[in-house]
């Protein structure tokens, strides 16, 4: 079997007296969508930003590819191909959608052209709206242009930490569409609390508590699991 593309082993992160993520064991596969599952205070944003390079981990490693990232910054392994997404939106008032764009896609040393920014706009189903300003998109307009900047790079493996969070009926069907056209491109690490839309979107589903990873596996295995039942989904989700 081919190696993962991501491989996590043991990490551990501690704010003072408090224990976050605590040997935290994790593969994922290239081109896969792999969820991240867990309650409110499991440490899954942490978790998020210990993989991406913003926080360092206090323990354990981390590889991508092979490759020993444990030590790199958070620029220097979105050079290798891994980039994440925020689960707060994070634009800027004062650029337009496609400056947002062309901006990216310079800082990964992509093509700017017009058409370059246009077709990166269209992926993520922003095709004209260029010209506005990130105030007059909705929110989930505003998610789906969060999500197409962290594509600009074309990543080997892309951290989404809740794409879907605040969305509504309307728009999260097509946030949903959007992140499964991914499989296959490129791998995703989906952080999400909307549980259907990872049960119906992930090959594989890890479910994180206090910490640590109790289940992995396919999305029928993991929702029978025992042990996710009681600590997470509930008998009812069986």
């Amino acid at each position: 079997m081919t190696a993962p593309l991501l491989q996590a082993r043991g990490l551990r992160k501690r704010f003072g007296g408090l224990r976050v993520t605590d040997g935290v064991d994790l593969d994922v596969r290239a081109g896969e969508i792999h969820a991240l599952i867990g309650p409110n205070g499991a440490g899954k944003t942490t978790l998020v930003a210990q993989l991406s390079g913003e926080l360092p981990s206090d323990q354990g490693a981390l590889f991508l590819d092979g490759r020993d990232i444990t030590r790199l910054p958070m620029h220097a392994r979105a050079r290798l191909g891994l980039v994440r997404s925020f689960q707060i939106t994070r634009l800027f008032r004062s650029l337009s959608v496609a400056e947002h764009m062309a901006f990216a896609l310079r800082a990964a040393r992509q093509e700017t052209s017009a058409s370059a920014v246009r077709h990166s706009l269209e992926r993520v189903g922003l095709a004209g709206r260029e010209a506005h300003g990130t105030e007059q998109l909705s929110h989930g307009e505003q998610r789906a242009l969060e999500v197409g900047l962290a594509l600009a790079s074309a990543p080997r493996l892309v951290l989404l930490d809740e794409p879907m969070a605040g969305l509504g009926a309307q728009e999260t069907p097509a946030m949903t569409e959007r992140i499964g056209q991914l499989r296959g491109e490129c791998a995703v690490l989906l952080i999400e609390h909307d549980v259907d839309a990872v049960f119906r979107l992930a090959d594989r589903v890890s479910v994180l508590v206090n910490g640590a990873v109790i289940a992995s596996g396919p999305p029928d295995a993991v929702r029978r699991d025992p042990g996710v039942l009681a600590a997470y989904l509930g008998e009812g989700a069986a």
